[in-house]
């Protein structure tokens, strides 16, 4: 056998052995893996926005009874803060709240109200 037909020989096995496996990937990326489980993504609860706690007005006034330091803010608009409020609570519409709420203490329990 002349070096010409060896050469063309294996030539064309190993160009069918390459589309061989090339064909082989190409299936095999098309077809669903059922080895592979579904994912799942799991968060902290710390990242999972909770309700926050409510007090009742009674339970408020307790407080400041007892001489806890609180902040009242009013989250109504500021025409409902004008027309009436909670002695010393503050006006910050909810409007602007998302805006303003990193300029409120944090040294001490602030208790939102509306109507």
């Amino acid at each position: 056998m002349s070096n010409f037909r060896k050469r063309h020989r294996y030539g064309n096995l190993w160009r069918r052995r390459v589309s061989g496996v090339l064909g082989a990937l190409v299936l095999g990326a098309c077809q669903p893996s059922p080895a592979v489980p579904p994912m799942t993504v799991t968060t902290p609860d710390a990242l999972v926005p909770q309700e926050p706690p409510r007090i009742t007005p009674e339970a408020l006034q307790k407080r400041l009874d007892a001489g806890e330091p609180i902040l009242i803010v009013d989250v109504r608009s500021a025409e409902a803060y004008a027309a009436g409020h909670i002695d010393g609570a503050i006006s910050l519409p909810w409007a602007d709240f998302a805006a303003n709420h990193a300029l409120l203490p944090k040294d001490r329990f602030i208790a939102l109200y509306c109507t």
